[in-house]
């Protein structure tokens, strides 16, 4: 890789890494279309590794307000969702599971918007994580349906519960990639390549939370919800 291209793409993860430390998540959304410019293979596995040390540095910073009771229904809902996704990766083709994900996400951001309240109950939360597992192994952006059940906590428990879900979840996710084959040297080069990125993304991150934390948390996740689906859609279809 050309020294402009490392530069480009140190710029690029700290911008997205920046967005996902003050909103809690969307790095894999912001980075994704640009980064597979620079190299295909920049997703998934490269961008899963990235977000594991930006979540840990994200959950240790706001550890007080962490969600634990939910975290653990959303994680048990994960882990099959990986499974069924590092099978969907080695068998399916990618252009069709990001049009199916991508739709369905932009049809539970239309639902949140027009229903009273999504609480993050045992059954939700089983279900997101399911939802999120599939998605963060198959396409790397997995954010999404956590972040649409959390919309309504406050800043600080949004971030540090979903840090957490994000970091098991991308153990879990780059095991099953491992297993699918999609995991090697080159993409391990190209994940550790992102991470000084993530640290600088995730200190400049700080001031943009103050903003996002006064009542304008809901309105980010929605709008990084949309976008994301969005995105997968017209990657498909233009």
């Amino acid at each position: 890789m050309s020294a402009i291209a490392l530069v480009l793409v140190t710029v690029l993860a700290a911008g997205a890494a920046c967005v996902q430390g003050a909103a809690g998540f969307g790095m894999a959304l912001l980075a994704a279309p640009l980064l597979t410019l620079v190299d295909r293979s920049f997703a998934p596995a490269p961008l899963v590794l990235a977000v594991l040390p930006l979540s840990l540095l994200v959950a240790q910073r706001d550890w007080a307000h962490l969600d634990r009771k939910g975290l653990a229904w959303a994680i048990g809902g994960r882990l099959p969702g990986v499974v069924l996704g590092g099978v969907a990766a080695a068998l399916l083709s990618q252009d069709t599971l990001a049009l199916v994900l991508g739709l369905g996400v932009l049809v539970a951001v239309g639902l949140s918007m027009v229903t009273a309240r999504l609480q993050p109950t045992p059954g939700t939360l089983v279900s997101a994580g399911f939802a999120s597992g599939f998605m963060g192994t198959t396409t790397s952006i997995g954010g999404p349906p956590m972040a649409l059940v959390y919309q309504r906590s406050d800043g600080p428990a949004f971030r540090s519960t979903l840090a957490i879900y994000f970091a098991a979840g991308a153990v879990m996710s780059l095991t099953a990639l491992a297993f699918a084959g999609r995991v090697g040297a080159h993409e391990l080069r190209l994940g550790l390549l992102l991470w000084p990125g993530v640290v600088l993304g995730f200190l400049l991150s700080k001031p943009l939370t103050r903003y996002l934390d006064d009542g304008r948390t809901r309105a980010m996740v929605l709008a990084i919800s949309a976008a994301a689906a969005l995105l997968l859609i017209a990657e498909e279809v233009l």
